[in-house]
């Protein structure tokens, strides 16, 4: 065990020692044991189920209840995904478990959509950066790991290289041999550094899609001008002269700027 570890097991048994002492001294405390938020009492069954970590007889539950619905074949699935999803897609979640299916659902559900004119069918080809899932956090300090044209986003600042936190760069050379990465910065610089002198690396590959107006979108990433991250928006209209999208949530709206770092250097000239 690290010292780091013990450390850290040393600091969670100070806090649980001072706690109790706080409690001999007579500071009440509450418990959190009942499920509030849940209302649907078949559900509010289930999710006890699941709490207590029953997880096998809270499956059962759920199929007990008509709630599981099994497809063998990818594309019956997928067309059954977007189905019910259309059916009240203001309060469905779908959850995937990688980004090729996740990339499918979404093209099956945008059609769905369209189809019952619930989304525009004019649609807007806009370049979007999809994460490198295969990537490790060891393979991220390996110049051979990064093919060129990944848009890499950077979370800590690094004194060495110089580039700063949040910023985005584009690879436009990689030295194996060297264990070298080349970058291309938003003002044109070009920097060229070993990865495992830069920590927090995120990498990219571009990728087109289709969106349309009405089209609901999710931001995952903080978005300093406008919007918290992880905001669901309702709905979307395209202003391409200018190059912007007005998306409205549900307290307010503004306008993206589609011309943002990340957008620049997707499109490289």
């Amino acid at each position: 065990m690290s010292r780091k570890d013990l450390l850290g097991l040393r600091d969670r048994a100070l806090t649980l020692v001072g706690f109790a002492q706080l409690q001999e001294a007579g500071m009440k405390a509450a418990k959190l044991d009942e499920i509030v938020r849940q209302r649907d009492p078949e559900l509010k069954y289930v999710v006890e189920q699941l709490a207590r970590g029953e997880v096998r007889q809270a499956v059962a539950s759920l199929d007990d209840q008509g709630r599981v619905h099994e497809y063998t074949g990818r594309e019956e699935r997928i067309a059954a995904i977007a189905e019910e999803y259309a059916r009240p897609p203001q309060s469905t979640l779908v959850v995937s478990p990688d980004n090729r299916s996740r990339s499918e659902i979404n093209q099956r559900v945008h059609s769905e959509l369209q189809s019952r004119g619930l989304v525009n069918r004019e649609e807007h080809i806009i370049r979007t950066l999809v994460p490198r899932q295969e990537m490790t956090g060891a393979d991220r300090t390996w110049a051979q790991q990064y093919q060129v044209d990944d848009i890499l986003r950077y979370s800590r600042s690094s004194q060495e290289t110089g580039i700063k936190k949040g910023e985005y760069t584009r690879v436009v050379g990689v030295d194996a041999q060297r264990n070298l990465v080349t970058v291309v910065r938003a003002d044109g610089s070009e920097q060229t550094y070993d990865p495992r002198r830069q920590m927090g690396v995120i990498a990219y590959r571009a990728q087109e899609k289709a969106f349309s107006v009405g089209d609901r979108i999710q931001f995952t990433s903080p978005n300093n001008d406008r919007f918290s991250p992880i905001t669901p928006v309702s709905s979307l209209m395209f202003l391409p002269a200018m190059f912007r999208i007005r998306a409205r949530l549900s307290h307010k709206s503004g306008l993206l700027n589609l011309r943002k770092t990340s957008q620049r250097l997707c499109n490289p000239s």
